[in-house]
């Protein structure tokens, strides 16, 4: 027996009708395993069925992945850090200046930052796309968080560019500041990514 794909693949039983003249093989259309020792014949069905209680398990952990496979996973993750943490970096650098510019009441410069494409869209990106650097066939709880992280940020200083007091766009700018942070610590970025952020909301009122 072998495992192939999505699949299981055997030999099948083959049964032969043996007349005086000629003998006619024939294959069960439902066996796609051939029989055990004792027997047991295995259908298409419950073979599918084994397949995904595998696939629960190594989803669940229970069976390790291979040493190649790990290999492979660390390789992904080192690429796609390599890759993002830059821009990741330059946004959180970006959303500090953001906090420097609402302190000093300068509302058009907070508005051009927030709405910068490196801003906008490449540092929103590359928030999204090294959260699925955390999943593989599936998307994990790790990822999920880290994009509601992303939402929340993004959500929160869009409210704050769409506020008319000073007091909600300082309240949305520090909670914009704790959803970059969280991200930071679940994805276990270097520390000093979410540094420059302490008492943001008392820098800001100042």
């Amino acid at each position: 027996m072998a495992f192939v794909g999505n699949a299981f693949t055997g030999t099948g039983l083959d049964s032969a009708k043996q007349s005086s003249n000629t003998s006619v093989r024939t294959r069960s259309p439902t066996v796609v395993c051939a029989a055990s020792s004792d027997g047991i014949r295995l259908t298409r069905r419950a073979a599918l069925g084994a397949l995904a209680g595998v696939v629960t398990a190594v989803a669940a952990g229970a069976i390790n992945p291979s040493p190649a496979l790990a290999d492979r996973t660390l390789m992904a993750a080192r690429r796609s850090f390599e890759r993002y943490y830059p821009r990741i970096s330059a946004g959180g650098a970006t959303l500090r200046e953001i906090g420097a510019q609402l302190s000093k009441g300068n509302t058009s410069e907070v508005a051009a930052a927030v709405e910068a494409r490196e801003f906008d869209v490449k540092f929103r990106r590359a928030l999204n796309i090294y959260a699925t650097s955390f999943s593989d066939n599936y998307v994990g709880q790790k990822s999920r968080d880290l994009q509601l992280c992303t939402n929340k940020l993004f959500d929160e200083l869009g409210a704050m560019k769409a506020s008319s007091e000073a007091e909600d766009a300082v309240e949305h700018y520090s909670m914009a500041v704790e959803a970059f942070k969280k991200y930071v610590k679940i994805a276990r970025l270097p520390k000093e990514t979410a540094e420059g952020f302490d008492n943001a909301k008392a820098v800001v009122l100042k």
